[in-house]
This record gives C-alpha cells, structure tokens and sequence, in this order.
C-alpha cells in the first residue's frame, strides 16, 4: 500500500513487515501440527498438571496477536508511533526467537509434548539450548511476541502476549514440580541452569 506518512513525507510499504509476521505465523502452524500429529508423546503416561484450558485459548490468542499486529502495520486499530528502527529490532527479535524454538523442538526429539497436554518426559535432555535455559520453547515464543509488539506497536499485542506468558509460567512450575519429583537426574540439572535465563 501507500500509505504517506506523517513525520517525513516519505512512502511507507509495510509489506515487508506483514509477510514476515505471515511466514512466521506460518512456520508455526506448520511445525504445531507435525509436532501434534506425532503419537510418540501420546503413549507417555500423562502430566496431572496439564493446562487444559490453554488448549482453547492458545489458538485464539496466537490468532489475534497476527491480525492486531497486521492491522497495526496498515493502521488500523489502537497503536502507538513506530519506527523504522524499530521494525528493524523487533523483525530481528521476532526472527531470533523462531529459531530459538525450532532449535530447542529439535533437542526436545522425543521428549517433545504440548503445555496443555503434558506428558512424562523419556529422559532430561541437556543438548542444544536446553544446555542453558530449562524452558527455551517458552523463551524463544515470548521473545517472537516481543519482537512483533516492537515491529507492530500495536496495544492489542502486549495483552495476548502478557496472556500466553502466564500460561508459560504456570506451565513452567507445574512441569518442573512434576520433574523433579519423578524424572532422575533432573533436580542436578536444575541446579546448574535458570529458568528462562542462563547461569
């Protein structure tokens, strides 16, 4: 589109800014529904403290972080001023964070199952960024939020994001309440790594 804008007179095409939330929206979806499709995680015995909840609500949360981050880009609905540095930042952010994820799905291998259907892990898996962070998967999401609230400056962006976020972190501590409790080994790895920040 042309849209003129307001503090330099210059033409501003936020197409760039709409496909790359689009190709990461994408890229999501695509590796959710293999990763989901999978049985191997089906056949663990179940996690007690599953978010079942979070099933309903993730999609429509995820959903309207794209379209408020989209609309802002073309502006429309409730934003603040952006930049052009800060699309920059926030597109490098949004970009950091999906292959922080993709990395740690690939450590996962196995291990790999959704917070809201959580299942008993095979074993603690201390390879790729699970080396550092105990919750990378929850890290590299929050980061690509980040990174779309920066790109969009959309007010709509940080409430959704801010939602999914108490979800991780519920999700966290049921998970590690659970695992260090009956997964071997995990209370020393634990010990050595942060939470969501490395030691």
């Amino acid at each position: 589109r042309r849209l003129l804008d307001r503090c330099t007179g210059s033409v501003v095409i936020p197409g760039v800014e709409t496909c790359v939330v689009l190709s990461i929206a994408g890229y999501y979806s695509i590796l959710y529904a293999r990763l989901n499709r999978g049985t191997g995680w089906r056949q663990r015995a179940r996690h007690p403290g599953s978010l079942a909840s979070f099933r309903l609500v993730y999609p429509l949360i995820i959903s309207a972080i794209t379209v408020a981050a989209i609309a802002s880009f073309w502006h429309i609905g409730p934003r603040l001023e952006s930049s052009p540095v800060l699309v920059v930042i926030g597109g490098a952010v949004a970009v950091a964070g999906t292959v922080l994820f993709s990395k740690a799905v690939n450590a996962l291998a196995d291990s790999y199952s959704p917070c809201f259907d959580m299942r008993m892990p095979s074993n603690v898996v201390t390879t790729g960024p699970y080396r550092f962070v105990r919750h990378p998967i929850y890290v590299a999401n929050a980061l690509v939020g980040l990174g779309i609230l920066l790109m969009s400056m959309s007010l709509v962006v940080p409430v959704s994001v801010a939602a999914v976020c108490v979800y991780y972190a519920l999700a966290a501590r049921s998970e590690e309440r659970f695992c260090e409790q009956n997964v071997p080994g995990y209370l020393a790895y634990a010990a050595r790594t942060g939470r969501v920040f490395p030691r």
